[in-house]
């Protein structure tokens, strides 16, 4: 696999070569877990502590409650580690003359491809965690019903910026 556009020496979007997501997006996923995994295991330690404290459980009782709450507090904080490094190198796009593709899945892979022919129109955001990493998520949004929008995360902004302008530049031909 390429390197991220913003990378790349190449000045065309369209070389039909596939590329990883913008680095980045590791640590901003791993970072957006992590704040998920804070709040989720602080409920589940408060539920807990309330339960010990309302209902005299005895020793055996207190850790048939709490030793299951610690592994699942361990697996979301190992899952929220590991994952987001793993789901990267599965996740890549290609873009060509034609439209982009953009593979996805770590279980269940995923292949969607746009052509350019049925782009409605595009929007390129930025969350505040992706702003401080300088990426951004482009969603391109096709002549369609079912799946009408494509959301492609991990970008980096310059990057989306450019697709977005080439999947939204008029060619001479119109596919309606």
């Amino acid at each position: 696999m390429n390197e991220p556009l913003s990378t790349l020496e190449a000045a065309r979007v369209d070389d039909d070569v596939a590329h990883h997501l913008h680095p980045n997006i590791v640590r901003v996923e791993m970072l957006s877990n992590w704040i998920v995994t804070g709040i989720l295991c602080t409920v589940l330690a408060v539920v807990v502590t309330s339960v010990i404290i309302k209902w005299d459980l005895g020793f055996a009782g207190r850790m048939a409650l709490a030793l299951p709450a610690g592994v699942f507090a361990l697996f979301l904080a190992l899952f929220s580690h590991y994952w987001p490094a793993i789901e990267y190198r599965c996740r890549t796009y290609r873009i060509n003359a034609g439209g982009i593709e953009i593979q996805r899945g770590v279980l269940w892979k995923e292949t969607l491809y746009v052509p350019r022919s049925r782009v409605q129109h595009t929007d390129v955001n930025q969350g505040p965690i992706e702003r401080r990493f300088g990426l951004a998520h482009l969603i391109i949004f096709t002549a369609g019903t079912i799946g009408a929008s494509v959301r492609l995360a991990g970008l980096g902004h310059d990057d989306a910026l450019r697709i977005r302008d080439f999947l939204v530049a008029s060619e001479s031909g119109d596919a309606v």
